[in-house]
């Protein structure tokens, strides 16, 4: 039997994870580099939000437009930090997925 290719559900499940939370975490980071490089062109704020009421609006309104610079500095740490939260909580569903598929198999071998 050749187990080469072999693959348990939790690992599925945590490398759908993984695409997943790539797309995402680009997608958010993109948007900030594009936010970011308006500014570095001198875009004013006003049109900053008026992209994001364009966009349909935020829920809870506005962030303060006073300092754009900073909001993108204290958004990109954010993103991090959910990042490695959202990264850390999928590996520690993963372990506790496979830790149940090796007690439904009886548990993990032990070396004689």
């Amino acid at each position: 039997m050749d187990l080469s290719q072999a693959n348990t559900e939790a690992y599925l499940w945590f490398h759908r994870f993984h695409e997943a939370f790539n797309r995402s975490i680009k997608m958010a980071a993109i948007g900030l580099c594009l936010v970011d490089d308006a500014l570095g062109k001198g875009m004013p704020r006003d049109e900053l939000k008026q992209l994001a009421y364009n966009s349909g609006g935020l829920w809870g309104g506005m962030p303060d437009w006073t300092d754009p610079t900073g909001l993108v500095v204290e958004a990109r740490a954010d993103l991090g930090e959910a990042g490695i939260l959202r990264t850390f909580s999928a590996l520690d569903r993963f372990v506790d997925d496979l830790d149940a598929d090796l007690e439904g198999l009886g548990g993990v071998p032990q070396c004689a």
